[in-house]
């Protein structure tokens, strides 16, 4: 995968790892999007952060 300045390192570390499970084609774009659902409920649902750390963490994804 050609690697854009764009992409966070979460998502080239899902992506890899993913990858290393052998997922390819439409396997590997649902592991990821289901990967990226539960990262985005994981801190919208973590009451424990502030909503400043929410929006930091979500910038990095």
């Amino acid at each position: 995968m050609a690697v854009d300045e764009h992409v966070s390192q979460w998502f080239l570390d899902e992506f890899r790892r993913l990858q290393g499970q052998g997922k390819t084609g439409d396997e590997l774009r649902v592991a990821m999007y289901d990967s990226g659902i539960s990262y985005l409920k994981h801190v919208l649902d973590n009451e424990s952060l502030h909503w400043n750390a929410k929006k930091r963490m979500l910038k990095m994804y």
